[in-house]
């Protein structure tokens, strides 16, 4: 693959900066990665005809990065590997960067019960399930564990 895959906006993309994005991206780097304007973007949403999938968290859309990857045809596996990799349940600040959350916004939706997976309250502390973040984010499980 070339090194530059991508080029909009004076921002190069990489087809390894694509996949280095966490595995829900805010709606702006999509659009830029698919050379949307930003009315046009809000257009394609409310006519229900975005390109990829979205998700609603606090407010403001996430575009789920396996789904652009699908769309501009490339492999997914490194968001697989990505997922085995994290522990049964995450703290909340990591879940946040996963889904392309500021902190404030992540622990107010959290405290409010509008995070979108279920939150486990564990002391003081905050925790998300992986499995709960896999589904939201529609990142597939391994296939062994599928045989299994």
């Amino acid at each position: 693959m070339g090194e530059v895959a991508f080029a909009f906006r004076a921002r190069r993309y990489s087809v390894e900066a694509l996949r280095a994005h966490p595995p829900a991206m805010p709606l702006s780097d999509a659009n830029r990665i698919l050379a949307l304007t930003r009315s046009t973007a809000y257009r394609l949403i409310a006519e229900g005809n975005y390109p990829c999938e979205l998700i609603r968290v606090g407010g403001v859309y996430r575009v789920l990065t396996s789904e652009l990857l699908r769309l501009l045809e490339i492999d997914d596996r490194h968001l697989v590997a990505a997922f085995e990799a994290l522990p049964p349940a995450l703290p909340l600040h990591a879940a946040n960067n996963l889904l392309s959350l500021g902190r404030t916004v992540g622990y107010r939706l959290a405290r409010q019960g509008n995070y979108p997976c279920e939150v486990l309250r564990l002391g003081g502390d905050y925790r998300i399930r992986k499995n709960d973040l896999r589904c939201l984010v529609k990142v597939p499980e391994a296939t062994a564990q599928r045989a299994a």
